[in-house]
This record gives structure tokens, sequence and C-alpha cells, in this order.
């Protein structure tokens, strides 16, 4: 396998922290420290330009592709409700007390959000709240929905991973063994999940009699990790982490296949590494710290 830095996008002028794909044919938004959502072209390569201004740090995005609505979440409590047809104003909701750290999107269309006060919230598309399901006193960092349908799990800085069933809203399972907060949680497939953290180590985690049980962990990176993602066929993951660097991982095996750094790339990332997207397949969007966005091309 061979990765290419084919692109470094330049737009932003603070930290990279979030991205989605957008509506538009071959765009992604990005979203920053400078308050500012950013729409992107994967073909031309070119800065569409700002899509919103919100009022704080944005840390999570979420596309509503059916309505043509994006969710923004910000550190100021505030999720942001951005009409992409521009027929309506952006509309703000104090949705949290603490930073909105975490957003997913279920096939029904509902939003659910997790924040610094450890309130897990549920929402119609409307931002009308359906239910609040208070976790913790800790930070909710991240929050993921199984693309099977039966399950959805939230990080939390106690050190936790939370199983849920997604009908009944009601906690299936503890997942402890990570030593510090949750950043990130991916599938790998219907019986495997892997989550990561402040402790740099990557957890595999396989369901086995409906109950989910830690088989492998792996010391993966320096510092924290991230963010963790999968590709759209399911052959491979990466993981970005606070040391700067990529990894690309065999998503069936766990073996490590590439590293990507500024030694051996020297545009590469200079700070830590917040978040991946996945465009396709052979397309792995990057932002940080330094302000970068970053495309790599596998072939």
């Amino acid at each position: 396998m061979n990765i290419e830095l084919q692109h470094h996008f330049k737009g932003h002028a603070w930290a990279v922290y979030t991205f989605t794909k957008g509506i538009e044919e071959d765009s992604f938004y990005s979203g920053s420290a400078d308050k500012f959502v950013g729409s992107w072209n994967i073909k031309t390569l070119e800065f569409n330009g700002p899509l919103v201004k919100g009022s704080g740090s944005i840390y999570t995005i979420v596309l509503d592709r059916d309505r043509k609505l994006l969710y923004v979440g910000q550190r100021d409590g505030v999720i942001l409700i951005v009409d992409l047809t521009k027929e309506k104003p952006p509309r703000a909701i104090q949705a949290h007390d603490g930073d909105v750290f975490a957003m997913a999107r279920d096939d029904q269309g509902c939003i659910y959000s997790g924040a610094g006060d450890g309130v897990l919230k549920i929402w119609t598309s409307e931002m009308e709240l359906i239910k609040a399901h208070p976790l913790s006193t800790k930070n909710i960092r991240s929050i993921h929905i199984s693309p099977y349908g039966q399950e959805f799990y939230v990080g939390i800085s106690d050190h936790t991973t939370r199983v849920f069933d997604i009908e009944s809203v009601v906690q299936k399972q503890v997942l402890v063994g990570q030593q510090n907060s949750v950043f990130t949680i991916e599938t790998l497939d219907e019986n495997r999940i892997i989550t990561s953290g402040r402790d740099a180590t990557i957890f595999l985690w396989e369901k086995q009699n409906n109950e989910w049980f830690n088989t492998t962990t792996i010391p993966a990176h320096n510092y924290t990790i991230n963010h963790l993602s999968i590709s759209p066929n399911q052959q491979l993951f990466a993981s970005a982490g606070r040391d700067k660097t990529i990894k690309v991982w065999d998503a069936k095996t766990l073996d490590l296949l590439k590293v990507l750094t500024r030694e051996k790339y020297k545009d590469a990332h200079t700070h830590s590494v917040n978040r991946l997207l996945w465009y396709d397949d052979q397309t792995l969007i990057s932002g940080g710290d330094d302000r970068k966005v970053l495309v790599w091309k596998l072939s």
C-alpha cells in the first residue's frame, strides 16, 4: 500500500476539530476553533468558503442530508442548526451547560448530543428535546451509533464506554478498562468495536452472547488518540494522535500498515491531529491543531 499527501487546504485560522461530508457534490465541511464551518471541494481542491460562523469553538458537526440541515456543536453549549438551502437563517439552541464535544444522528433523523455537563440528550431533527439522560459528573467526549442499528455507545471522561439499546435508550453494559477519557469509538464489524482516548491505547471489544469483552489492547500512539475512523469498505481504519501522527491499520488483523509523520512527509501535521474523514476508500482527510486540512491518497 502506498500513501501520498495530495493536498494541503488552507482556510482556518485556528485548530480543526471535526469533519463531515457535504450535501454538494464532491464537498466536505470542517469545524474549527476559529468558530467557522468551512466548505471544501475534494475534486477541484478548492476552498468554497465559510458556511457559517458560530458563537464558540466548533467541536462537532453532523449532517442531515435528507433535510439539508447541519448541526454544529460548540464550546459554549450551543448547537447551531444551519439550513443549507439558506431558506431559513441559522438557529441557536442552548443545548447543554458545558462544551458540546460529541453529536451523532440515527436513521430516524434524531440527534444525540453529549457535553461537559455529563448529560446525554436526544433531540428531534428540529431540535425538540426527547430525552435527557444524566450519565456522569465527567465530560461526555464521544457518541457513536452502530451502523448495524441495535446499539449506540457513549465515551466518557470517567474512563468508561456505555452501551445503550437504541430503541429503549436503556444502558446495557459499561465497558471498563481504559485508564483515562474515552475520546473515540468506532465499529469494525457487527461483533467488534474499538475505543481509545487519553491513554493512547486502542481497545478491541468483541461481542459474545450479546455482551462485549475486551480481547486485545494495542499501545498505539505516544499521546492521546483523538479519533479512530474506518474506511467505507471496512478494510482499513486510521487513528489520529496528539503525537502529530496518523496511523493506518488493517481492520481485520489490527496490523499496523503505515505511519504518516512529518519525517516522511514534509508537509504533514506539525501539531496534534484531531480528526479524520474517509471521503472514499482511497481518500483520507485529516485536520489538526496546526490549522491544516490535509488530503491523503491511498493506492
